[in-house]
């Protein structure tokens, strides 16, 4: 059999990839706002957080946690860092290689809004009424909060799930 592999270039797929291509140069236009006036471009500032691990229990920390590094403290510490970034500026360059960044060496903006990626909690919990289930959620939540003082975010927190915040020793009847 003569079959052309997928990844082998024919001349039927070069010149569809090629037609559109062109299509993509020639339809592009700037950003428009509804006045039809063009939109000025915005440089905003978003820290990105994830893998928090919350690790409180209702009797102490889940098993491990303390040995990791999974302590309030260390969450306390989190929040000073992020709090704090507004007062460091962009590297220039990391392990002696330059960043190239644009705004390297200039002062960090005030970020507007931290976006949690998941994995809030260690094992999650809390989908089920149990005296002894949500507070890896709760310890998230009383930290991860926007507020004032040192043991609260600065700016919108932002939340998403991952694998780690689904219940992973719930009882057998309450299986994520």
């Amino acid at each position: 059999m003569n079959r052309i592999s997928a990844g082998s270039p024919s001349r039927r797929r070069f010149l569809g990839q090629g037609a559109g291509l062109a299509a993509a140069g020639v339809l592009a236009r700037p950003a428009l706002g509804q006045t039809g006036q063009r939109i000025a471009p915005v440089d905003a500032t978003f820290l990105f957080i994830a893998d928090v691990h919350a690790c409180r229990m209702a009797s102490g920390l889940s098993p491990n946690c303390q040995q990791e590094g999974k302590t309030d403290a260390a969450l306390l510490r989190s929040i000073a860092a992020l709090n704090a970034i507004g007062e460091k500026h962009w590297p220039a360059e990391i392990n002696g290689i330059a960043t190239g960044l644009r705004s390297a060496g200039s002062r960090i903006d005030t970020p507007l809004g931290l976006v949690v990626g998941g994995d809030m909690t260690d094992d999650g919990g809390g989908q089920v009424i149990q005296p002894s289930e949500g507070t890896q959620l709760l310890q998230f939540s009383q930290r991860f909060q926007q507020g004032v003082g040192p043991d609260r975010v600065h700016v919108p927190v932002y939340v998403g799930l991952g694998n780690h915040d689904l219940d992973q020793n719930g009882p057998p009847n309450h299986v994520d």
